[in-house]
């Protein structure tokens, strides 16, 4: 199950508290545009939702909420949600989940 970050869990909660109505965020696919070299990328679109599609798997962490689609519950299976804070803006990446064990679970760039 996606796992969410105290960085991502802090901007969620401020993109719901900034948008009147939202509970959480939602994370749906865009269609696949390139590819990375080695194959195609999956993208991920993120936005306030006032609450998750009737298919929508939902987790709660940290206070917060996120909202998976169904097309994105496998691809972030076992992956850990974080946040970039870049001045008002929110970049969110997703890694590989190490499960804090220190092996290093980052997802390689």
């Amino acid at each position: 199950m996606l796992q969410i970050s105290p960085a991502a869990a802090e901007a969620i909660d401020a993109i719901t508290r900034a948008v009147p109505g939202s509970a959480g965020v939602r994370i749906t696919t865009m269609p696949q545009a390139s590819t990375n070299g080695s194959g195609p990328v999956a993208v991920f679109d993120f936005y306030p939702a006032p609450e998750p599609g009737d298919e929508d798997q939902v987790v709660e962490e940290q206070g917060v909420q996120v909202f998976l689609e169904p097309d994105v519950v496998p691809l972030l299976d076992d992956k850990l949600l974080d946040a970039e804070l870049q001045g008002d803006e929110v970049r969110f990446t997703v890694e590989l989940n190490g499960h804090g064990d220190g092996d290093g679970g980052g997802a390689e760039s």
